[in-house]
């Protein structure tokens, strides 16, 4: 039975990274959110019918993701889970976009993800995407930036650190490891989050088209030259240099990870392969006493085929240390075997 609830970890290092996670989130939010937003009658259609959507499309309509459907941690993209927070995006704005992201975070992760952190990826992909749908500069960036699948594409690069962090912060234990398990489920818990993303673009997409007909498209464009120009270099510098570190990070860590998965697995093999030996010297050592104990029989003097099978029978009967018996004379010959179908084929190693 499927168990729905929070797997909060218990590792100070994660409960601090989602603190610290959350904290970033709420700070760029407050930071870029509309200065003329208010919650008139419009608003707060917009806000129910998209709360609503939440409601109906985050738990439902979606499939498996990854080569084992019986696997126990089993991610599902849920089709249209990330469409109401990125139309929320795009009508009404950062603030109830991050929030309604958050809701459907939470939907998922006490559904399906079981993770905390799932929440903090869902908010990430509405900040990003938000900023980018609705910023108004000029440059041929930004104007590729305020279409939805764009939009949408540059959150999914963004999801690339965010899920790994997400996942080593979701694990315990010591960082090679983190690192390991975080490795082994980035591609199903990736390919989820970016593929909703993508088809929320898609559905986002086609919504400005519609709205772009009825209405055309509204707002001023502001010029990226001077001081905010010069912010806006300094950011992408920025930006590009923190994802070359975190790129060269990621290389660093995968091959430390690999490393020490090779690392453990010879040493597993090593302990195994020390186990057989110390059992077979065992099983070669109680072998020898049972023969021993055999020879000491009389009936082993009579050369008589038929009194040596019989023999050979009887000792295989009260010693069932071995399947098989036979007797050799000095010169390499079976001249006995037990069992006595085995006589034809018996050899020697």
């Amino acid at each position: 039975m499927t168990e729905f609830t929070f797997n909060i970890p218990k590792d100070a290092i994660s409960l601090a990274g989602w603190v610290i996670w959350f904290g970033v989130l709420v700070f760029l939010t407050v930071l870029h959110r509309e200065k003329n937003f208010r919650l008139d009658q419009r608003t707060l259609i917009w806000l129910a019918a998209l709360s609503i959507g939440v409601v109906l499309l985050t738990p439902f309509m979606g499939f498996p993701v990854g080569d084992d459907p019986g696997t126990e941690q089993l991610v599902h993209l849920m089709i249209f889970a990330a469409v109401p927070w990125m139309l929320a995006g795009g009508v009404l704005g950062l603030t109830p976009a991050v929030l309604l992201a958050g809701v459907a975070g939470l939907l998922l992760g006490y559904l399906d993800t079981h993770s905390i952190f799932t929440p903090l990826l869902f908010m990430t992909s509405a900040v990003v995407f938000t900023l980018g749908l609705r910023q108004r500069y000029r440059s041929w960036v930004y104007r590729l930036l305020r279409f939805p699948l764009f939009s949408a594409a540059a959150t999914g690069l963004v999801l690339v650190p965010a899920t790994f962090i997400a996942l080593t912060l979701k694990n315990t234990g010591e960082f090679a490891s983190r690192a390991v398990a975080a490795l082994n489920g980035f591609r199903m818990t990736y390919f989820a989050q970016a593929g909703m993303v993508l088809i929320g673009g898609v559905v986002c997409a086609i919504a400005q088209i519609f709205a772009r007909k009825k209405g055309g498209e509204t707002g001023e464009l502001k010029s990226a030259s001077g001081k905010m120009s010069l912010r806006a270099r300094f950011t992408v510098i920025v930006l590009t240099a923190a994802l070359v570190v975190l790129a060269f990070g990621l290389v660093f860590q995968w091959q430390s990870a690999e490393a020490a998965a090779r690392r453990s697995a010879v040493q597993k093999m090593t302990e195994t392969s020390d186990l057989v030996t110390d059992g077979l010297t065992e099983f070669v050592s109680s072998g020898q006493s049972v023969l021993r104990v055999m020879a000491e029989d009389g009936r082993l003097g009579n050369t008589d085929p038929a009194a040596l099978t019989q023999t050979l029978g009887s000792l295989g009967i009260s010693y069932t240390y071995f399947d098989e018996l036979a007797y050799v004379n000095p010169a390499g010959e079976v001249i006995a075997a037990y069992p006595t179908e085995r006589l034809p084929t018996f050899f020697l190693l």
